[in-house]
């Protein structure tokens, strides 16, 4: 089995990030909302072993600060150290664009990517009410975390 690389998507990656999305979120982004977000300069960093896509992260980078907007390991591959490595990926591109701030958003009862999150050093320093949505059409908060760029 070859090692996992991490490089940036193209369109013709797109059907299978949404593959995962789909699998990994229980109100998954569309095919639309990714290339939104590309159209717009948003990065999509790929995890790939062979042709295969094992993870992804989404990452905005503007001025000086930089946010997370979705990370995302294939369930076939989670809690192997891919989150841990995508993430410390996405962390990197944001310090060699001279970020001081890296942000996201993440569920409340998400406690498995809060504590990656933490372990790679993001604090919580917010809350979002109501922030998601779920699919009975209740809504959950989110938790607004920070890495300092600057003090890490």
């Amino acid at each position: 089995m070859s090692l996992s690389q991490i490089m940036l998507a193209t369109r013709e990656d797109l059907p299978q990030v949404i593959a995962i999305e789909q699998r990994a979120f229980q109100m998954p982004w569309s095919l639309q909302d990714y290339l939104d977000c590309l159209q717009v300069g948003d990065q999509l960093w790929l995890q790939k072993r062979d042709d295969e896509i094992i993870g992804y992260l989404l990452l905005r980078l503007v001025a000086d600060e930089g946010e997370i907007l979705s990370i995302a390991i294939n369930p076939d591959f989670q809690r192997q150290g891919h989150g841990q490595r995508l993430l410390q990926s996405g962390i990197q591109r944001a310090r060699e664009r001279d970020c001081q701030h890296l942000f996201l958003e993440v569920r409340e009862a998400n406690v498995a990517a809060q504590a990656l999150y933490l372990a790679a050093g993001f604090v919580v320093v917010g809350k979002r009410k109501n922030y998601y949505q779920n699919t009975d059409a209740s809504r959950e908060d989110a938790l607004v975390m920070e890495l300092d760029l600057v003090a890490s």
